[in-house]
């Protein structure tokens, strides 16, 4: 009953009131007729829901109280039946988001790295592939964080992204254990590349400017500006 008192507050605030008409005829022939949500309006009672689910998580320990199990059941029951008789709004809302629900994703995503396992999967249970695709966009900012920390070096890939748990909780994020192989490959080769270059660079200023020049891509205009100095003399080559 909440939901639905929130839920036709914010469908009025954003000048969409509930269309639909029920009229209850009562014993002593009294009628009453009181507007009923269409589709849209269900999915204004599913933003009310999630508002007050979302209240009921501890700010710190991102906790559940009872109160907000028994919401979140009472909430996927409701898609469950919703979904079944409109399947195009269950494609929709698979495949969408709120911004809330973006930023609340990515957080998980950053403390994935941290988080067990179990807490994680928990997590990740109700996302759509949106938040999904947020959530591995918050992780790649822990690693980032994290292999930024150790140097940036090849090893530091390595105590990230070897460790048990880490790896497992990295896992979860992707849809399959291919997905995460391919981007695990990904981060050890630029790592490997990262690594080469250091090698390369060593204490040695010239290279580490060459290598820099390389990076970039302008060690070919430094090769043709000294083939020129040699050939047309430095100021028709400058």
């Amino acid at each position: 009953k909440a939901a639905l008192a929130k839920a036709e507050t914010l469908a009025a605030n954003e000048q969409e009131p509930f269309k639909q008409i029920f009229v209850n005829v009562m014993q002593n022939g009294k009628m009453v007729a009181k507007r009923v949500p269409d589709i849209r309006g269900w999915q204004q009672v599913k933003v009310a829901l999630d508002d007050m689910i979302n209240a009921q998580k501890d700010p710190i320990t991102r906790q559940m109280s009872n109160e907000g199990r028994i919401l979140v059941g009472l909430k996927n029951r409701m898609l469950s039946e919703l979904d079944a008789s409109n399947p195009a709004y269950a494609v929709a809302r698979k495949a969408s988001a709120t911004g809330k629900q973006l930023d609340d994703a990515i957080n998980v995503g950053k403390k994935s790295l941290t988080m067990s396992p179990e807490a994680l999967k928990r997590e990740l249970a109700g996302m759509n592939p949106a938040e999904r695709e947020a959530a591995r966009v918050g992780a790649a900012e822990a690693l980032r964080a994290k292999i930024d920390a150790g140097g940036f070096t090849h090893n530091s890939a390595i105590k990230v992204m070897g460790g048990r748990q880490q790896a497992k909780n990295l896992e979860m994020l992707f849809e399959s254990k291919a997905k995460f192989a391919e981007a695990r490959k990904a981060v050890f080769l630029e790592m490997r590349k990262r690594a080469t270059y250091e090698t390369v660079k060593g204490n040695s200023t010239t290279v580490a400017q060459a290598a820099d020049m390389a990076e970039a891509g302008g060690l070919q205009d430094a090769t043709q500006f000294a083939t020129q100095a040699v050939t047309q003399g430095p100021i028709n080559a400058t």
